[in-house]
Formats: C-alpha cells, structure tokens, sequence
C-alpha cells in the first residue's frame, strides 16, 4: 500500500479588515451607496437649476454629467468612510460574530434584506457629502468655461 503524503492546507484566519469586507459586500453596502445617490441627484440638479434662470436642458444634462464624474471619484472615499464607520460602530468581536453569522446560509439571506448600519450612517454620510463633495462641485461649477455664464447675475 502506499501512502500519499497528505499537504497541508494552511487556511489563513480573515483579518478584521477582511472580515469587514466581506460584511460590507454582503450587505450591499456599495449599493445601498448608490441607491443613496440616486436619490440625492435630482434634489441637487434643482438646486443648481434654482440658482439661475439661465440653466437650459442641456446645461442641466451637462451639470449631471459634471455630478456623475464628480460622484465617481469621491466613491472610492466616501466606501472607506463606511468602511472605518463599520469599525467604529462595532467590536472586533462583534465584527467576527458578524462575520460568521453572515458566513452561514441564514445569515447570507439575511444580509440581502437588511443592512442597518448603512441606514444610521446615512446622516452622517449625507453630512460628509455637504462638507467634502458640495464645494468641490460648487467650486468646479464656478471654474468650468460652459457654465460661466450660466451663473452670472
């Protein structure tokens, strides 16, 4: 008979940071994001078109385009904002349990149903955006050649 030497299979132990992640991904907190946005876009499209009777269609669609671009690049800071939330609001054991729950066929459906984290952050995330994303639009507004006009009084 002979043996065939068994390999080890080293299983590596998820860090908290991996842990999050995959909470993250699996509640959908990505498109609770965008879900979040979407719903924000025609509120800031009326305010812009409130500013001046000058605003046209197509400088409306192009201010959206301006807001889409702007949306895209703040992204990626606004999921580490989530990301580090996440981790303020919950222990490492919490985390870990957290994990684990979701790990488990139950938990999986559960995390496509709720996420309440996400909903408490809403507000402080809707805070970020006006303090990090509104003047930088406002600011890019101001500077961009098409839409000088457009804002003069």
């Amino acid at each position: 008979m002979i043996l065939m030497p068994l390999t080890a299979t080293a299983q590596t132990t998820p860090t908290i940071d991996d842990k999050v992640k995959y909470i993250l991904e699996i509640t959908e907190a990505q498109k609770s994001f965008d879900l979040g946005v979407d719903s924000v876009r025609p509120v800031m499209l009326r305010q812009i078109q409130a500013a001046s009777s000058k605003v046209t269609p197509e400088i409306a669609n192009y201010i959206l385009q301006l807001i889409d671009d702007e949306i895209a690049s703040t992204k990626p800071f606004i999921m580490a904002f989530i990301n580090d939330y996440f981790k303020r609001s919950f222990t490492e054991e919490e985390i870990g349990a957290l994990y684990d729950f979701y790990k488990t066929p139950i938990g999986a459906r559960l995390a496509s149903k709720t996420n309440s984290v996400m909903k408490q952050a809403m507000a402080e995330i809707q805070l970020l955006l006006q303090r990090e994303f509104a003047p930088r639009m406002k600011e890019r507004l101001s500077r961009d050649v098409k839409l000088r006009d457009a804002f003069k009084q």
